[in-house]
């Protein structure tokens, strides 16, 4: 890959957390429970902290000073999903299209790193597009569960009912 390509990756990667960035800020105007606005602000911090490692490797690549490997040591926060989440999502339909939009947002950018990590020749990038994309996929695993247990009763409470 040229150096064109690198920092072409790097911008599409900070696009997606950008986007997932906002999805959950406007969902947090909407949410009155404090648990779910704690969810949604851990949402926020680690794709801001994903976002500021892309920069970090855009600003060092285009100044043309080496990649030192990132530290990527911080530890993802798995959050403790409670009933009243659950309970809270499916009750809000913002909350709920925003938890359904935030899968695919996660399966996106998981499939995007991936992609990244297998083009990457230079080893500190492969490395980063890996982690990411590994982070990226216990998102995925997190929200997709939450959606499930929401499903069942965002249904029941909405009713199949015409517009």
């Amino acid at each position: 890959m040229l150096k064109e390509d690198y920092l072409k990756a790097l911008k599409g990667g900070m696009k997606g957390e950008l986007e997932s960035i906002t999805l959950y800020e406007i969902a947090k105007d909407y949410a009155e429970s404090p648990e779910v606005r704690n969810f949604l602000d851990q949402r926020i911090e680690e794709e801001k902290r994903h976002y500021n490692y892309l920069l970090d490797y855009y600003n060092d690549l285009s100044a043309d000073k080496p990649l030192c490997k990132a530290d990527l040591s911080a530890e993802m926060v798995h959050p403790f999903i409670s009933d009243e989440i659950i309970d809270r999502i499916s009750g809000k339909q913002i909350l709920f299209s925003t938890i359904s939009t935030a899968v695919l947002l996660e399966k996106t950018a998981f499939e995007y790193y991936r992609k990244c990590a297998d083009e990457a020749d230079i080893p500190e990038l492969k490395s980063l597009f890996h982690v990411l994309a590994e982070w990226e996929v216990q998102h995925y695993d997190d929200l997709l569960k939450i959606e499930k247990e929401a499903e069942k009763e965002y249904w029941q409470r909405n009713r199949f009912e015409p517009f």
